[in-house]
Formats: structure tokens, C-alpha cells, sequence
């Protein structure tokens, strides 16, 4: 996991002695100063001086727009990235090792080294080790651009060093527009506009220090695949992108304060919620907080909601296979019944046809035996006695 944080000139010298643990006391209550000899840096070559009056020099060294005006104290003088130890190699010091230094090369080729005004490893603070690079955010002056109007293109590029940069194009006297590398002056004719107030102190720097140039968007996106990339090409073990994770920039400090908020690390809330998701709350212009909360809490309220649904689906399952079985179990009865029935009825037709069988014996036996009075015996014994 990597993020970034910006810093004032005012906030700079607080953030070193944070970093190097110089300060008197620490606002952030989970350092542990008993783990605190477990934190080391990184070499890097000052000139004798400390990382404050050393990043006081660089300042010295390169442009600033707003220097000597009221915006001075809002200006973003120096940043730093903050990486994250991998879990997978958590607890193998030479794999650990391996990847602050891969990591801090990187930071340092990146920004490039002159820049650089501090690092630091830290392993007494709660949660994973992490890693701080400090530098000053300098990059260099194109003198023909900043005499002329330009507006910023949607076109980023790479430089040599690595990171991306977006483009400018001319605003020209007809209305048109032009990158600054394709414009040529044809026929004697400057079509740029130029600018009548521009700061010519700006002429005697090569350099200048410019946060909104160097952290811009297209920069941000694709930090941590390009360390993730530098990493795997130096055979350098951990994830520091994953499916779920890349594109994602959020300043240690909210991290943190989104962990209080919700309870959750941030590792959590990736489980929990989506990339457009996360994006969309940083970008929402609300508290940042308050946003994922809401779209935890939502989810929840929705994996609650499916969870119910799908409880009265097995439950609507188990009444439909129920009902099932019982009517299953009403047609066989039915069909026993209609059995019975019939066979009740064949029965029944037997026995009146055995009782009307009998019924005519009985009358033929009536009618013909020995004793019956008839017509016939009367005849014979009336034409006896005659």
C-alpha cells in the first residue's frame, strides 16, 4: 500500500523530527518508544548539514512561483511517500530489508536524488512497518513556455526519470490551441500570446518546485504499478499492487483517522468495499470518514438485507418443499381412496347381481316345485274326478 502526503514549509520541520524520532513528544499515540531502536534510514549524502537546513538549500536552489507573496505559507514545499510493508514477506528481516531499500532507489531515481531530504523505516508504530521518503517535488523550466498563455493538456508523458508529467499546449491569436513541442513559427509570424507580467526572476533558474506539477494525477495512477514493476525486475519479493488496490492514494494521516472512525483498517474497508467506491468517497469533496463509513455501513445494511432474503428463500424453499410432500402425500391418499372405491363398488355391484340370482331361484323354486298349486294339477284333478 502506498500513499502520499503534502507538506507546507511550516509543517516540513515537524514532519522530520517526527520521522527521525527527534521530537520532544508525539501527537500520534500509537509509536512505541520501547520498539523505537528497531527504526533505521537510509544514507543519504547532505553535505554535512541536517535534513532541515538541507531541504532549507534546496528551496534555495529552485524557483518558486509564489516565494515573497502571501500564498508562500500555502505552497507545497516538500512530500512524502509512505509504503507499506507486504504482509506475505512480514517476518523475514532480509526480504524486509530488501524491499525498503528497493523501495527507497525507486522513491530516490523517481524524484531524483539531489532532492531527497529524508527517509526513514519505522517498526514502532501500530500496524505494518512502513517506510517515509521525503523530498522536495522539483522539476524543470521550459523558459520559451512560461513567457507565452499555455493551458495544461489531458496528455501526460514520461520523463527519463520514470514519473509523468501532462503536457501544455499554446494559446495562440486565432483561437487555437498547440502542443509547446510541435509549435514552429512560420513565416516570421508568432502566433503566441505572450505574457506582459510574467516573473523574470523565473530566467535564472533551470529548476523550480512545483507540487501540483510533479503529484499530478497521471503521476499518482501510476506510482505503484511502476514500483511494483521495479520491484519484480530487481527480483525484489511483495505486492504493493494488487487487483484490489491499485489507484488508490490516501494520506497516512486519514488512513489512520479512517481506522478510528470506523474501526476498520484500511485492508478491511478494500474487503468491504469496491475501487470505484473508494475513489468516489475520495473524491466526494466530503469528509473522507464520514464517506467510507456510509458506504460500509450501507453494505452492511445490504449484506443484512440479502442475508434476510436469502433466509425467507430457504425458508420459502423448505415451506415449497414441504407443501410439495404433502400434496404428494394428498394425491396418494387420494389415489388409495379412489381404489378403495372402486373396488367397494365392484364389490357392492356383486353382490346385487349374487342377491338377484337368488331372488329368481327362489321364485323359479316357488313356482315349480312338487307341492305349487297350478293351473295344470287343477285341470288333472278336476278331469279325475269328472
Amino acid at each position: 500500500m502506498a500513499s502520499v502526503e503534502k507538506y507546507t514549509a511550516e509543517a516540513v520541520e515537524g514532519i522530520l523530527k517526527h520521522d527521525c524520532r527527534t521530537a520532544s513528544s508525539y501527537s500520534n499515540k500509537d509509536i512505541d518508544e520501547d520498539r523505537t531502536y528497531l527504526n533505521y534510514s537510509f544514507d543519504t549524502s547532505h553535505e554535512g548539514t541536517n535534513d532541515y537546513e538541507y531541504y532549507k538549500q534546496v528551496l534555495e536552489n529552485n524557483y518558486m512561483f509564489s516565494k515573497g507573496t502571501q500564498r508562500e505559507k500555502e505552497t507545497v514545499t516538500a512530500a512524502g511517500w509512505v509504503i507499506t510493508l507486504p504482509k506475505e514477506i512480514t517476518g523475514d528481516k532480509e526480504k524486509e530489508d530488501r524491499f525498503f531499500e528497493g523501495v527507497y532507489q525507486f522513491v530516490s531515481e523517481r524524484y531524483r536524488e539531489e532532492n531527497i531530504v529524508n527517509n526513514a523505516v519505522h517498526y514502532d508504530e501500530g500496524g505494518q512497518p512502513h517506510i517515509h521518503v521525503v523530498f522536495v517535488p522539483v522539476t524543470e523550466i521550459d523558459h520559451d513556455q512560461i513567457h507565452y498563455k499555455t493551458i495544461k493538456s489531458k496528455t501526460a508523458v514520461k520523463l527519463d526519470t520514470g514519473r509523468y508529467e501532462y503536457e501544455y499546449r499554446y494559446k495562440l491569436q486565432d483561437g487555437t490551441t498547440i502542443p509547446v513541442k510541435d509549435y514552429e513559427i512560420k513565416d516570421g509570424i508568432d502566433q503566441r500570446i505572450p505574457i506582459k507580467n510574467y516573473s523574470r526572476r523565473a530566467d535564472q533558474y533551470t529548476t523550480k518546485i512545483s507540487g501540483a506539477d510533479v503529484l499530478n494525477k497521471a503521476e499518482l495512477q501510476h506510482f505503484g504499478p511502476d514500483l511494483q514493476s521495479y520491484l519484480s525486475e530487481n527480483g525484489i519479493e511483495g505486492k504493493v499492487v494488487t487487483g484490489t488496490t491499485g489507484g488508490i492514494n490516501i494520506p497516512v494521516k486519514q488512513l489512520k483517522d479512517i481506522t478510528k472512525s470506523t474501526g476498520l483498517t484500511i485492508d478491511e474497508i478494500k474487503e468491504k468495499m469496491t475501487i470505484e467506491e473508494i475513489n468516489h468517497a475520495i473524491s466526494s469533496g466530503k469528509d473522507l470518514n464520514v464517506s467510507i463509513k456510509e458506504v460500509i455501513d450501507r453494505n452492511v445494511d445490504l449484506n443484512e438485507q440479502i442475508s434476510i432474503l436469502n433466509n425467507n428463500l430457504d425458508k420459502e424453499k423448505k415451506l415449497n418443499d414441504s407443501l410439495k410432500a404433502e400434496l404428494s402425500n394428498t394425491r396418494y391418499e387420494l389415489e388409495q381412496a379412489r381404489i378403495e372405491l372402486e373396488q367397494t363398488r365392484e364389490m357392492n355391484e356383486s353382490n346385487e347381481e349374487k342377491n338377484l340370482r337368488v331372488e329368481e331361484i327362489e321364485d323359479w323354486t316357488r313356482n315349480t316345485s312338487w307341492g305349487a298349486s297350478n293351473d295344470w294339477t287343477r285341470d288333472y284333478e278336476e278331469e279325475r274326478e269328472w
